[in-house]
């Protein structure tokens, strides 16, 4: 299975923070927000991210569950590459 990664992971190496690289990923029309506030998936985003649900493993009052979008590594490289390219022609470091 090829590597997947998340905003997070992106922005780890763009300097970017998981909001920023959010909002550039809305931007191109990958994902968007859902009624209930969380990101989701447009069609086009479909064919180079997958939603991946997790869970602290803890019942109760302090369990958590949660949902991230990760793309696949050639997407990934690309939108890093993308932001290098974009960077670099703005002059910005």
């Amino acid at each position: 299975m090829a590597k997947m990664y998340s905003a997070r992971m992106i922005g780890n190496k763009t300097g970017e923070s998981p909001q920023q690289v959010n909002r550039r990923l809305e931007k191109h029309g990958l994902i968007k927000k859902s009624n209930s506030g969380e990101w989701e998936l447009t069609e086009l985003g479909k064919q180079f991210g997958e939603k991946f649900d997790g869970n602290n493993g803890v019942g109760g009052t302090y369990a958590r569950k949660w949902t991230t979008i990760k793309w696949n590594e050639d997407f990934t490289n690309e939108i890093i590459a993308a932001y290098k390219t974009e960077r670099g022609s703005t002059g910005e470091a």
